[in-house]
């Protein structure tokens, strides 16, 4: 699955519920997600402190898609439910946008190989 961009959530959970989120994520945070274009890619978690910290990846088709997102979130009855759901389980929600690099796996569909870096060079900024 791939995007235009990318959505690179940090949930941060009261301690040891991050399983019960990623349960939960599946379940239903994925399709509150998708009525404002939001497709998930995975999530993940941080296993080094404590079950209080989670990643989810997003892809949106369009950056037109990550713009509605964050712009109607606050108001989406979908995503109000969901943040209602998770509400005794989440301190807090962090939102960074990322797009792929030329040569990222996203982008490749796999690792990059020496050949794929063989003449390779940035592009310039005008």
């Amino acid at each position: 699955m791939r995007g235009e961009c990318y959505v690179h959530e940090m949930v941060r959970l009261r301690s040891g519920a991050a399983g019960e989120f990623l349960q939960l994520l599946a379940e239903e945070g994925a399709d509150a997600h998708a009525t404002l274009g939001l497709k998930i890619l995975g999530g993940f978690e941080n296993a080094l402190v404590g079950g209080t910290e989670c990643l989810v990846l997003w892809a949106a088709d369009r950056f037109e898609d990550w713009t509605r997102f964050e712009r109607d979130q606050l108001d989406d009855a979908a995503l109000q439910a969901w943040r209602k759901r998770t509400a005794d389980l989440v301190v807090d929600w962090e939102h960074v946008l990322l797009v792929e690099a030329p040569l990222s796996p996203m982008r490749l569909g796999r690792q990059p190989s020496v050949d794929d870096r063989a003449g390779y060079t940035l592009p310039t900024r005008r």
